[in-house]
């Protein structure tokens, strides 16, 4: 297999291209062209769940643009999140009873919004 190949057969799985197009933008843009989003989420729980069994439930944050996954992190209980991307509108979502939330990062600003599920 030659060397075009084989990068064709790399970029052909969606992973293998999100990872190297966010290599490129950060090599080219410098750490400074990013925007944060950080803030608060929990899990959806009941009230009559112990302090020490929330803290072991998982909560996946995701920030797309379109359908493709920009970033994403897992927390565990009530917790904080920290992503970052290239300035851009995005859409922000938990996989917990949140709903989405629209976003606009900007070039080495920070924004905050907590993701608290309406569940309880």
């Amino acid at each position: 297999m030659g060397k075009t190949e084989c990068v064709r057969s790399a970029l052909r799985r969606p992973a293998n291209v999100i990872a190297l197009l966010s290599l490129l933008a950060l090599a080219a843009c410098g750490t400074s062209q990013i925007g944060t989003v950080t803030g608060t989420a929990a899990p959806c729980i009941g009230p009559a769940i112990s302090a020490h069994y929330v803290q072991q439930i998982p909560t996946r944050i995701t920030l797309r643009r379109g359908q493709v996954v920009v970033a994403s992190e897992v927390i565990h209980g009530r917790s904080t999140y920290s992503l970052t991307a290239p300035p851009g509108k995005y859409l922000l979502e938990s996989d917990q009873e949140t709903g989405a939330v629209h976003v606009s990062l900007r070039a080495g600003e920070t924004i905050v919004v907590n993701l608290i599920p309406v569940c309880k």
